[in-house]
């Protein structure tokens, strides 16, 4: 059914209610068909705006995710590989953020151990996704970003990772649609580059 069918549904359905009444133009009242037009355009024009509002809404959508792997080096210093991906699989794409305060980004958080338990170390970033690229529906991006990491310390558990995507809204640039995903990378013990 498509809008200009629910239209006529809705006028048909108004017409034969029993508690409609028209009064005839002759007696000086407004024509019964005018207002009965008014209400069924009026039906119409707002189940289109509410399905366009709720449509704009749901029909962009984004699935982050994101995998590492830490390589030892010879020399004891630690490599570490990020591979963020996007896809989306709603009805519209999704393009990237160019605000410097939104821009798509991955961080490596270390987690320490001391005895209260883990703790937050250093924290490294790196931006991902020109403002210019553009993640059509049904499709996927992904990137790799590399880390050179130090040495290991004694207390060092491994490494938090995540990627923040932020869009903005489609009619509100000054509004964004936020995702994130995290992970978790251990200290390598073998394998080596």
């Amino acid at each position: 059914m498509n809008i200009y069918h629910f239209h006529c549904a809705i006028r048909d359905f108004i017409c034969q209610s029993q508690y409609f009444r028209t009064v005839p133009p002759e007696s000086g009242g407004t024509s019964g068909w005018v207002i009965l037009e008014a209400l069924a355009t009026l039906g119409g024009t707002l189940v289109i705006a509410v399905g366009a509002i709720v449509g704009a809404r749901y029909a962009r959508k984004a699935n982050p995710s994101i995998s590492g792997r830490a390589l030892l080096r010879p020399d004891g210093s630690v490599v570490l590989v990020l591979q963020p991906a996007l896809s989306s699989p709603g009805l519209l794409g999704i393009r990237f953020s160019k605000d410097e305060g939104h821009r798509s980004k991955v961080t490596v958080t270390e987690v320490l151990q001391s005895q209260g338990g883990l703790g937050d170390g250093a924290i490294y970033e790196a931006f991902l996704f020109d403002g210019e690229d553009y993640v059509g529906a049904g499709e996927t991006v992904a990137e790799t970003k590399v880390f050179h990491m130090p040495r290991p310390t004694d207390d060092l558990v491994g490494w938090r990772i995540q990627f923040f995507v932020d869009v903005g809204k489609l009619l509100r640039r000054t509004r964004w649609w936020s995702w994130d995903a995290d992970g978790f990378v251990e200290v390598p013990t073998s394998n080596r580059l």
